[in-house]
């Protein structure tokens, strides 16, 4: 596994610390990476706050957001890519969908307006639900609960996620 080092930047933290390159590895969350920004990743990309105030994890932000991003949020606080792995909890790691077919590549990936990432953040500032509370519907302490999740111009979307085997059938 890839380390960080003192003079890693904020990319190369992404790419090894982020949830999403722990989900689905590096690589992939590079491509994932760049298909929502809608451009090669570069080091001036990302910038990084380590652990805000009253926060469990620290932030890794884009600079700047494809259009069909910043026109439904144009307050670019909300502009958060991932969020650094705190030393609790399991990421279970996931395979990023891909398309069966050439023709619906462009479609689904190429010029698909993906949005942001959505983190489920605790009003005490942790991050992250336990599986046993989301099964039992106890999601109250989760922040903006009863808000829309911003999903860009769809009302409803799709989401699968793998969960690991060690809980049984």
């Amino acid at each position: 596994m890839a380390t960080v080092t003192p003079d890693s930047g904020p990319l190369e933290s992404l790419l090894i610390e982020g949830y999403i390159a722990r989900c689905f590895g590096p690589r992939q969350a590079g491509k994932y990476f760049s298909c929502l920004l809608k451009r090669a990743l570069e080091r001036d990309v990302i910038a990084f706050t380590p652990n805000p105030p009253e926060r469990e994890s620290a932030f890794f932000f884009a600079h700047s957001v494809p259009r069909h991003i910043s026109s439904h949020s144009p307050d670019q606080s909300n502009w958060l890519l991932d969020r650094k792995v705190v030393a609790k909890g399991t990421v279970v790691p996931q395979t990023l969908w891909a398309s069966h077919t050439i023709t619906d590549k462009p479609y689904h990936i190429e010029e698909a307006e993906l949005q942001m990432p959505i983190f489920f953040d605790c009003t005490d500032g942790r991050l992250g639900l336990p599986l046993e509370a989301a099964a039992a519907g106890r999601c109250d302490n989760l922040l903006d609960a009863q808000a829309s999740a911003p999903l860009g111009s769809e009302s409803t979307t799709h989401i699968l996620i793998h969960v690991s085997d060690i809980f049984g059938p």
